[in-house]
């Protein structure tokens, strides 16, 4: 994938691309990386003649959410479950048995 993105974008950080095609040329773009994604994401911004200056789209699992909110983009941190550490499952675990 990165092949095909390094064709009409700069890559600034590893996993971060930058550049500005053609309309066609970022759906295509936008199409063979949403295939590609697998348990990543994917997340497209442009330029666009709205109140914001740009326009955006998100595919895939992660833990921020892009929204729009009455003409506001908004980013939104979806909270995770906390994990349970090993030592605390084996003391519940030790206390079933008991």
């Amino acid at each position: 994938m990165r092949g095909a993105l390094s064709r009409w974008l700069i890559q600034v950080r590893p996993g971060i691309y930058l550049g500005n095609p053609s309309r066609r040329v970022r759906d295509e773009l936008w199409q063979k990386s949403c295939k590609k994604t697998g348990k990543g994401c994917v997340a497209q911004l442009w330029n666009a003649r709205n109140e914001r200056g740009f326009d955006f789209r998100q595919f895939g699992n992660t833990d921020y959410l892009l929204t729009e909110f009455e003409g506001l983009a908004l980013v939104t941190r979806m909270r995770r479950p906390p994990r349970k550490s090993v030592k605390k499952e084996a003391a519940e675990a030790e206390m079933a048995d008991v």
